[in-house]
């Protein structure tokens, strides 16, 4: 669009169509800058899609019958909002797409000709391909017209195509009440982790909420899914880096490279802050508590040490409840393992 703003300077006369015609190109490249804030989640702020506008309208008087400024002045217009465009998917994009790269290249590319244009383009001869930077129209600059409109268009349409792709494949691995990750994506991320550290040790934390079934029976199942919540978000602010998600119910875990120790007192942590969390007004009669239990081991699948964890759970429960407990050992590295019974209550 810029490109195409710029043609109307073929004729040194001014005129009410430069006027009207420029001060569009001005708009559109704000509007170009803006959409590319919001696509990437920022504030839309619309003065800074504005600026270029102003600057044009302002200008005027000033520039009206002196062809080279007015060219100066557009190409800076447009070349800067290009510019800031391809900055702002370069630098603030949430995720990387191939098309925004895409897309950054070829908005620096058309900020690069536009600052040609403007500093060079009035003062060259005429020439093979010098009429593309010049004043004058030319079948040259109407095939790179030709090629940037529509590269723009598609490159944009595009990012959006490839964004709504990947907030899909996301939506898979989140859990939707909680927003944390889910048992897949857990243990996609639990893999990631093992090879990662490779023979580090690794601690897996599980924890269970306690007597959920009964907050669910006494106060329904949408204060039940208030405690899940803020129990997630609590897991989410505790831990450190690390892999954990819902499992399923009101059952969560974290894989993190720690030792055993650190690991209790990460568990712990988590416990006693999710104990003292008030919920809202209504709520706040519910003293909801977990139970957590830890293992620590190297060279395991994350399934195994899931599974030391659990049984270490296990024994948190049967010891009371609120409380953080370890895998026991006995022998030779053997695991004795609590199982329910029939009646258990978690």
């Amino acid at each position: 669009m810029a490109f195409i703003g710029l043609q109307n300077f073929s004729s040194p006369e001014p005129n009410r169509a430069i006027l009207i015609g420029n001060a569009l190109v001005a708009i559109s490249m704000g509007l170009l800058y803006c959409g590319c804030r919001v696509f990437n989640g920022r504030p839309l702020e619309p003065f800074r899609g504005l600026i270029g506008l102003v600057a044009w309208l302002t200008a005027w008087p000033f520039v009206e019958s002196i062809f080279s400024q007015r060219l100066a002045l557009m190409a800076a217009i447009s070349g800067s909002y290009l510019a800031l465009s391809a900055w702002e998917l370069l630098k603030h994009a949430p995720q990387r797409l191939m098309s925004q790269r895409a897309a950054v290249v070829v908005f620096f590319t058309a900020a690069i000709f536009c600052a040609l244009r403007g500093l060079v383009g009035p003062f060259l001869n005429a020439g093979p391909w010098i009429d593309v930077l010049a004043s004058r129209w030319s079948s040259e600059l109407a095939l790179l017209n030709m090629f940037y409109v529509p590269t723009s268009a598609v490159l944009l349409l595009s990012m959006a195509k490839e964004r709504l792709e990947y907030e899909s494949r996301q939506a898979a691995l989140l859990d939707p009440l909680t927003l944390i990750p889910n048992r897949r994506a857990f243990f996609l991320d639990a893999e990631k982790l093992a090879s990662r550290y490779g023979d580090a040790p690794l601690s897996c934390l599980v924890f269970d909420l306690d007597n959920f079934k009964q907050i669910n029976d006494a106060h329904g199942h949408p204060t039940g899914d208030a405690v899940l919540q803020t129990f997630a978000r609590v897991l989410a602010e505790q831990l450190p880096v690390c892999a954990f998600g819902r499992l399923g119910g009101e059952e969560f875990a974290a894989i993190i490279q720690a030792e055993a120790a650190e690991a209790q007192r990460v568990g712990e942590q988590v416990r006693v802050v999710f104990a003292q969390d008030r919920l809202d007004e209504v709520q706040s009669r519910i003293h909801a508590t977990v139970s957590v239990g830890h293992a620590t081991a190297t060279g395991i699948s994350p399934q195994e040490l899931l599974s030391r964890a659990d049984a270490a759970l296990y024994q948190a429960k049967a010891r009371g409840r609120n409380r953080v407990a370890s895998l026991e050992h006995e022998g030779s590295g053997s695991v004795r393992r609590l199982h329910r019974d029939p009646g258990f209550q978690t």
